[in-house]
């Protein structure tokens, strides 16, 4: 890999964060390669959500994101500020607290730092407020065109989280990467 350059700034939502602690590429978890290459944001909800509920349950994903905010590799920021308004209409959309704190946290945030979510509905509500929130196949994607990742390493880490999307999904994705579409 090239020397390095100043880390991507992305906010995950809490199944971006599971999705990339779940599944392993060549002995090691796909979030592992993207602390390479990103700051990993997180709101306190989400560690919340992810990390202190997912211990109590016993989940290995949990005890492994634990170990990396433990080493230092995500940065928890707390929600300080809560519009009630967009609060109201963000919960009347469906999205679960950790999901509002991601939006709020998002929106007091540089436009640089990319909003990852794996979550249909707080995509659609991130994208109506002009936040341009990506997938997590999407950041993939825009490693391997910033020069982070490798093809043959992207591939591979699609194909693994197929599980987690339909078919299609990763398909646009792969086709998108090869460049033939």
């Amino acid at each position: 890999m090239q020397k390095r350059k100043r880390k991507i700034s992305t906010l995950f939502d809490s199944g971006a964060l599971i999705t990339s602690a779940k599944f392993h590429i060549r002995k090691k978890l796909i979030v592992d390669y993207l602390v390479d290459c990103c700051r990993i944001i997180i709101p306190s909800e989400v560690k919340h959500e992810t990390v202190d509920m997912g211990l109590l349950f016993g989940y290995q994903d949990a005890r492994d994101l634990a170990n990396r905010l433990n080493a230092g590799h995500f940065l928890v920021l707390n929600t300080t500020f809560r519009n009630n308004e967009l609060e109201s209409a963000l919960t009347n959309s469906g999205l679960e607290n950790a999901d509002c704190a991601v939006i709020h946290t998002c929106k007091q945030m540089s436009k640089q730092t990319r909003l990852i979510t794996d979550d249909h509905k707080l995509f659609i509500c991130a994208t109506r407020l002009g936040l341009s929130p990506i997938f997590l196949p999407d950041l993939i994607l825009l490693l391997v065109n910033k020069g982070w990742m490798k093809t043959p390493l992207a591939m591979e880490i699609l194909e693994t989280v197929q599980p987690r999307y339909t078919k299609g999904f990763i398909e646009l994705t792969l086709k998108r990467l090869k460049g033939v579409i």
